[in-house]
């Protein structure tokens, strides 16, 4: 199971081809604070090591963007512990 934070432009057919910035957040036994920088969202590339959709630059994206979303995905049956406790602008979690 995983948990990732996913920009989700207005037009996401023309913007990124579905092929939404993601980052990763990592599962912790413990609370932990992260600070991600835009530069750490990216689009998911094929086996080949290349972009899939219509690749765009992050600030791009960035300005295009109708929200943010907290995606959760996994197997049928899987799950996992993900204790988020704020979401904020960038360096103001604690």
């Amino acid at each position: 199971m995983y948990c990732s934070l996913r920009i989700d432009p207005i037009d996401e057919k023309n913007t990124t081809g579905y092929n939404y910035h993601r980052k990763a957040l990592p599962q912790a036994e413990t609370p932990i604070t992260l600070n991600v920088p835009w530069s750490e969202f990216k689009q998911a590339k094929d086996g080949d090591g290349n972009i899939w959709g219509v690749e765009k630059s992050i600030d791009y994206v960035v300005k295009q963007s109708a929200s943010i979303q907290v995606f959760f995905g996994g197997d049928a049956g899987q799950t996992a512990d993900f204790n988020i406790m704020q979401l904020g602008a960038y360096g103001n979690c604690q």
